[in-house]
This record gives C-alpha cells, structure tokens and sequence, in this order.
C-alpha cells in the first residue's frame, strides 16, 4: 500500500511537520491494508463535475476508466454515487444547499445528474443519487455492500476535499477498510486536495495508485 510518503504533498515542509508531530503522537503510521472483499465506489463524476459549470477535469475520470474495467472484469462489485434533487423536494432550510446553491443545477434525471459517460453504469451497478456529501451517509451503497460481503473499499471520485473525504470518514464509522485511489480523485484545490489526502492518510484509509488497486483487483479475479 502506498503511504504519502513520495506523493506530491509531502513536498511540503507543513506536512513533513505535522507528520513527525502525528507521529511522536501515535497518531497515523498504520495501514487498513486489504480486507476478505473489496468494492468500487466512483463519487460524483457526473456531468457537472466533469464537464460543466463546476468542472475538475476529466484526467481522475481518464484514470479511473482501466480501474473500472478491472473491477468489472474480476468480479469486483461496482457502486456510483451522484448528487441530484427533485426541485420540489428541497427544503428552503436544506444546509448543504444553503451552503452551495450551486448544487442545485444537479437535477435527479437531468444531464447534470448523470454519470460521465466515459465511466457509464452497467445495468447491475447501483447508482446511489444523494443529496449529501457523502456516499455512504444514507444506508443505500453501504447495505448493498455489506450484503455482498465487502469489507474494504477503493474510493474514486470529486472534490478530494469535499465529497471523497467525507465518503471516507463515513465509511470508517461504518467499520469499512477505506482505500483511495489518488491518480483517480480530483478538486478544483491543490491546497485543499493535499490537505484531504494527508488527513485520510494519517487517520481514515489508505491511499494507493490505481495501477496498484488495478493488479489487486486482477489478484482477486485470479483467485476467484
């Protein structure tokens, strides 16, 4: 498992610092390595976020398409997650929307909403639409994966600082193995995008390259 040691972030004098002092601390230093059975979990790369408005970039979804294919391909289960509201059905008081009108634009079945077709859902593929940060808040994704008997989880996806943290976080509550994908998650902040990933790093999950999870998923095929 890579660690974010070597990663661009730990060019940062900041956070060889504050990782010396985590250290020192017995906070961060272990893995959750890899569990009996893994997922894939692909976070709002849906069209807004990919080529609209509100756009990262299409290269973590480019690095993400040979991920999902050796997901499909060795057995792995697959799961997206969008965000996406019913006009009506959004409360005046609704804090996330508040927060980031923005938001809004994703309408449940509207072009915004879906899933960027370089990564397009198989028919067996959940597609959990949410109206909160993270993927694994609502039971939907969560339960259809403890019923396959997932344990760990591989994270793709956007904003690395918004969403795919907040995934994460969610997820280790759970009591799921959190593994991101860093060639493959993407934000509109480096700043933001480093500090999430040496957070998630320190505390949450692991993180690793997709041509590791890639070789690993083909192990667990080999296996099968």
């Amino acid at each position: 498992m890579t660690s974010t040691q070597g990663l661009s972030l730990q060019s940062d004098d900041q956070y060889t610092e504050v990782g010396e002092l985590y250290r020192e601390q017995r906070i961060g230093g272990g893995s959750v390595g890899w569990g009996a059975k893994a997922a894939l979990l692909i976070v709002d790369f849906q069209h807004l976020y990919t080529r609209g408005r509100a756009s990262t970039g299409l290269e973590a979804v480019e690095n993400t398409v040979p991920l999902l294919a050796a997901a499909r391909a060795n057995g792995v289960p697959v799961a997206f997650a969008v965000v996406g509201y019913e006009a009506e059905a959004v409360p005046d008081d609704h804090a996330w929307t508040m927060k980031c009108p923005g938001l809004l634009e994703a309408r449940r079945g509207s072009e915004a909403s879906s899933v960027d077709p370089l990564i397009a859902p198989i028919d067996c593929e959940i597609v959990h639409v949410k109206t909160v940060p993270s993927a694994l808040f609502d039971p939907t994704v969560r339960d259809a994966f403890r019923s396959a008997g997932v344990d760990t989880i591989v994270v793709a996806g956007t904003s690395t600082s918004g969403c795919v943290r907040s995934t994460v976080v969610d997820g280790v509550s759970h009591g799921f193995r959190m593994i991101v994908a860093v060639d493959c998650v993407a934000d509109r902040s480096k700043p933001s995008s480093d500090a999430a990933l040496f957070d998630i790093d320190t505390k949450y999950g692991d993180l690793t390259t997709s041509a590791e999870v890639c070789a690993k998923f083909t192990q667990i095929g080999a296996d099968a």
